[in-house]
């Protein structure tokens, strides 16, 4: 048939590539140039590839079924079982394995980089791609025809995983309150654990629990003899070396593992995508300790783990707490790469070796070639030798395993990071990522090449072979050899796979004051007019890099004025500090009251936002009955008129210390007039009549500036000819109410301030040294001294923190943001509260970090609040300690916020969590929202359609 003769001609085609390598070999006595020993390589490697993916697709020819279904992807539970087969205890035992050699695999690993130049669209010379990329005679993956019930049931439950890979959450996802726990079983023996596992579950699902017994016996076929065993104690799994047992779920997942490395075909590691929270951790240390090689075998033994700096200090305790068989574990760094040879020696003799991505970045040398490499010969040349004289311990040592924890490090293909990550020589790989796609499938491309999966070819072949959005098949079955996703959402045995207390969330729309919300207007209309200009300049596509630093503004404008200081210094003119005053001289009057007034405000409403999330999640899991739940209710509004009561009645409990309750904004004020920028504003302020230098400025109620005499008065005769009281402003035509004198001096002493701050202060902050636009202003800061100018976020902290310290004085709570400056800004809300709270981010040492989350989780230490940055304290930590988290900064993808969020909703966590999410109303905060529901509501209507295009 047409695959036969497709085969028939890869091979000639084969074998006329290795003739005319043979004849360049004679031509140069014997020895092949390195430009037709790379290309060799690749051809030989795509063959082998090619060779093995012929004999799988043939033997999965003759079932009828494209897709190897010998071990199903784990939790796959739709195929029907033979009863029987659930009591099969005969043992597979694991392939024997082609080992590759080692010339070849450091051919591979410097080839990485070269593959690299070839995806850079940057470069203009075009290259040719040998034997890498899979062609459509090559590449067939099913038969023509109407697909089989199983194949199409494959891609149905892939659509979903891959969808669930892009938008997960672990709210709606998972288990309810009156789902089942996890059944326990009292057998010593495999047979009879499963036994009782199938024979706990009601009668209803009895056959499903067949199915996912028969599953779970095959998955702990692929440890080593009797390496897993039914533990009566806990009642789970335990595994040879480990402390800790399995879960069902977590025997499963470490069973794929030891599959793929089991397997004969590439690629022999895979990706480990549970959701954030299941344990990836723990089955990855019993996936290496159950594949540990047998002393003298001559194989590496070394796994080498790759995280952030932070995580590795997380992986060392969590090694150590679950392992009873000793590993020798070492950390690689700058401390050991001191002397080259000793390292390669410590490499090779550690169990673990754990390192940063950093490092591996380090150990790869930069991709810059000299301007005299013209030829693509002369490149290639010039990487030989810059590869073998420059690359580091870590690009010389085959290691048995690697492991890349928060894989998505890798997700930009062109990244240094990325292309030293693929370069790493190991026999089996693995990639573990709660979110390995956070925009796009395009993100997959680099865990492919990190796996060596075959016949990948370029970033531009995996666009069009797997990224078509019409043609997902492809992608999904290849996917699911290697992949494996579990989320809360997926049960086994009648139950969901991991039950933990309930979590909750709710977002918060805050409010700006007066001044807040004019100053957010003029920088927004300043970005948009901006924008205008670069549109009419045809300048649009090369500026999208400034408008994302608007977009960035925008969203810290939202968070805190302070953090803006010089944005609003370079772009405010003098009619906007006239109209910022106007507005000041308004609010002052009685702020205290007000500030007052609105922390407790925003205490109710946090209140009842939070009352509501929980009745609708009691509601929802039906556990008490209609009487009961009307009864509840009517307790609910009871207890909300007495905190209502209490809170008006107490007033030092209903506003807290002292932050909040003052809005001071008259020195910042002054600071805006002073400078370099209060100059120019004065040079370049126009009258918005005749265009010239305004005399005797004056401030129309639309904010245009106007010269007293003549301009003003002659407006004003023109209009009371017409019989009109007020002038019409010819800059935007819109008639002005009324109009201010504008103030040209440097000071702005008429404006009361609402604080106690004296002019001597005042006149210390002055000529402060201007320090970088990517700190906060710490001159704006540092006026205050120990006080703080509140926001309309930072208020809603405040209410949320003490709303939860009420409700539990024990309770610990994680701030995020996602700018620096503000946990700077949140660090003296705390002190203003008399809260002990600590600090995690990356300008920490790693020292510090550590500690920080030690005294984080001591009780006697009296810390309940830690003001973390979603970058560094967002991804891999456990904090199950804390129980509540609140999210200063909404991102434009809710996965980081759900993967930031499961530090503390993930095993281990024994209260009930809440997420509060603070948005300020008619922000950018507004469109960030809409960016994710929408998203959202994309996934999910593909999961319906069952992985049906879109």
């Amino acid at each position: 048939d047409d695959n036969d003769k497709a085969d028939r001609r890869a091979a000639e085609i084969f074998e006329e590539k290795m003739r005319y390598y043979d004849n360049v070999k004679k031509a140069n006595h014997g020895s092949l140039p390195f430009k037709f020993e790379v290309e060799q390589t690749r051809v030989q490697l795509a063959e082998t590839a090619r060779r093995k993916k012929r004999a799988r697709d043939t033997a999965k020819a003759v079932e009828d079924d494209p897709v190897n279904l010998t071990v199903p992807p784990p939790l796959d539970l739709e195929q029907d079982v033979e009863e029987e087969e659930l009591f099969d205890a005969d043992f597979d035992q694991p392939h024997t394995r082609k080992r590759v050699c080692m010339q070849g695999a450091e051919l591979q690993s410097m080839m990485v980089a070269l593959d690299a130049m070839n995806d850079n669209p940057k470069r203009k010379r075009k290259r040719k791609s040998v034997g890498g990329r899979a062609d459509v005679t090559f590449g067939k993956i099913t038969k023509s025809g109407k697909r089989s019930n199983k194949k199409q049931k494959l891609i149905d439950n892939g659509a979903q995983q891959a969808a669930s890979l892009l938008y997960s959450n672990v709210f709606t996802e998972q288990a309810a309150l009156d789902a089942p726990e996890q059944p326990f079983f009292t057998s010593r023996t495999k047979i009879q654990a499963l036994k009782e596992l199938v024979a706990s579950v009601p009668i209803e699902d009895e056959k499903q629990a067949k199915n996912d017994a028969t599953i779970l016996m095959k998955a702990t076929r692929q440890f080593s003899r009797n390496a897993v065993k039914p533990d009566v104690k806990s009642g789970l799994w335990s595994v040879k070396g480990m402390k800790t047992t399995l879960k069902p779920y977590q025997v499963l997942g470490t069973g794929f593992m030891r599959q793929r490395e089991n397997a004969t075909e590439e690629p022999r590691g895979g990706i480990l995508a549970d959701q954030m929270g299941l344990g990836k951790t723990l089955m990855t240390l019993a996936n290496i300790h159950d594949g540990r090689p047998p002393k003298g075998s001559g194989r590496p033994k070394a796994t080498l783990i790759v995280a952030s700096p932070a995580l590795l200090t997380q992986w060392k305790s969590e090694i150590e707490k679950h392992s009873s068989t000793e590993l020798k574990i070492m950390r690689y760094g700058a401390g050991t790469r001191h002397n080259f040879n000793a390292s390669l020696e410590l490499l090779k003799g550690h169990d673990i070796v754990l390192t940063t991505y950093n490092e591996v970045m380090l150990s790869h040398p930069k991709i810059e070639p000299p301007e005299s490499c013209e030829t693509e010969e002369q490149e290639k040349a010039w990487w030989q030798e810059t590869w073998e004289q420059q690359r580091g311990a870590l690009h010389r040592v085959r290691f048995l395993r690697i492991v890349l924890d928060e894989a998505q490090a890798i997700k930009n293909h062109m990244s240094r990071t990325s292309i030293a990550c693929r370069a790493l020589q190991a026999d089996h790989k693995w990639a573990l990522s709660g979110t390995p796609i956070l925009n796009s499938l395009t993100e997959l491309y680099p865990y492919f090449k990190f796996l060596g999966v075959p016949l990948i070819g370029s970033f531009e072949d995996f666009k069009d072979d797997y990224c078509n959005p019409s043609s997902p098949e492809r992608l999904l079955v290849r996917l699911s050899h290697f992949m494996i996703r579990r989320t809360h959402a997926n049960t086994i045995m009648g139950a969901p796979i991991l039950k933990l207390p309930q979590a909750h969330q709710a977002t918060y729309w805050c409010e700006f004051n007066p001044v807040e919300r004019c100053i957010y207007e003029i920088v927004r209309n300043r970005f948009i007019k901006r924008i205008q200009t670069m549109v009419k300049n045809k300048a649009l596509k090369k500026s999208y890099c400034n408008i994302y630093v608007m977009f960035l503004r925008l969203r810290q404008l939202a968070a805190h004025i302070l953090m803006l200081q010089f944005v609003i210094r370079d772009l405010l003119e003098l009619e906007d500090i006239e109209l910022i005053k106007q507005v000041l001289r308004q609010q002052t009057a009685d702020s205290n009251t007000q500030s007052r007034n609105t922390i407790i405000a925003v205490r109710k409403q946090l209140q009842k936002i939070a009352d509501e999330e929980k009745k609708k999640k009691c509601d929802d899991s039906k556990v008490n009955k209609e009487a009961e739940g009307q009864d509840q209710d009517s307790v609910t509004d009871e207890e909300e008129g007495e905190e209502e009561e209490e809170l008006e009645s107490d007033h030092r409990f209903g506003t807290g210390g002292s932050f909040g309750k003052d809005y001071n904004f008259g020195p910042f004020l002054s600071s805006l007039q002073t400078g370099k920028s209060w100059e120019r504003a004065k040079k370049t302020a126009k009258c918005s009549t005749c265009g010239k230098k305004p005399q005797q400025p004056m401030l129309t109620s639309c904010g245009h500036l106007i010269c007293a005499d003549p301009c003003y008065s002659e407006a004003c005769v023109e209009m009371a000819e017409q019989g009109e009281e007020n002038i019409v402003c010819k800059a935007c035509g819109v008639t002005s109410t009324s109009t201010i004198t504008c103030d040209m001096g440097t000071d702005s002493q008429d404006i009361p301030a609402s604080g106690t701050r004296s002019n001597d202060k005042k006149k210390k902050d002055k000529g402060r040294k201007r320090i970088g636009r990517e700190d906060i202003a710490h001159d704006w800061l540092a006026s205050l001294d120990d006080d703080v100018l509140p926001s309309a976020k930072t208020i809603a902290v405040k209410s949320q923190i003490m709303n939860w310290i009420k409700e539990n004085p024990n309770v610990k709570i994680i701030v995020y943001t996602q700018f620096l400056a503000m946990i700077q800004i949140l660090r003296r809300v705390c002190q203003k509260e008399g809260w002990n709270a600590i600090q995690y981010h990356g300008k920490m040492s790693l020292t510090a970090r550590n500690n920080a989350i030690q005294s984080f989780g001591r009780q006697e230490d009296n810390v309940r609040i830690m003001l973390a940055s979603m970058q560094c304290g967002g991804l891999g930590l456990n904090l199950t300690m804390a129980s509540r988290v609140i999210f200063i900064d909404p991102w434009w993808n809710s996965g980081a916020e759900q993967q930031a969020f499961c530090r503390v909703f993930r095993i281990g966590q024994r209260e009930k969590t809440f997420m509060s999410r603070l948005c300020v109303q008619n922000t950018i905060d507004n469109r960030i929202i809409e960016i994710q529901e929408r998203k959202e509501k994309e996934i999910e209507r593909v999961m319906k359609e069952g992985g049906k295009p879109v």
